[in-house]
């Protein structure tokens, strides 16, 4: 993960290729996603990585949009009156537990998406075609 900070808005890159949570996307869905246990005992969603048409960083998740070199990014705004000295502080108080589970995914997923892409490709012994 990289950001750039460009005046007011900042510019959060992955490391992940779009190829890469593209494969996620479609065999391993849960690779992009942090659960924990609830009080009863049920796993529940606290954060996710997509890919859609709007960028979005919050505590939730992140949204990433597809650039057109294959590479995913999100922006972050940060307000007017913050002082280009603060800027950092301000990312890191406002989006740091969403920057720490964004690198808890990354460092996850491409080993889940290798483990996913294997199971997916050994079917091919288990489809028989009869004719």
């Amino acid at each position: 993960m990289k950001i750039k900070v460009l005046a007011n808005m900042a510019i959060l890159s992955t490391d992940l290729g779009a190829d890469l949570v593209e494969k996620a996307i479609k065999l391993a869905p849960e690779a992009l996603v942090l659960t924990k246990e609830n009080r009863d005992g049920e796993e529940v969603e606290y954060f996710r990585v997509s890919v859609g048409s709007k960028p979005s960083v919050n505590k939730y998740g992140v949204t990433f949009v597809k650039t057109t070199e294959g590479k995913l990014q999100a922006r972050i705004e940060i307000p007017t009156e913050v002082k280009a000295a603060d800027r950092t502080a301000y990312i890191k108080d406002a989006f740091g537990a969403a920057l720490v589970n964004l690198t808890v995914i990354e460092n996850n997923l491409p080993e889940m998406v290798e483990e996913a892409v294997h199971a997916y490709d050994s079917l091919d012994t288990a489809i028989t075609i009869v004719e």
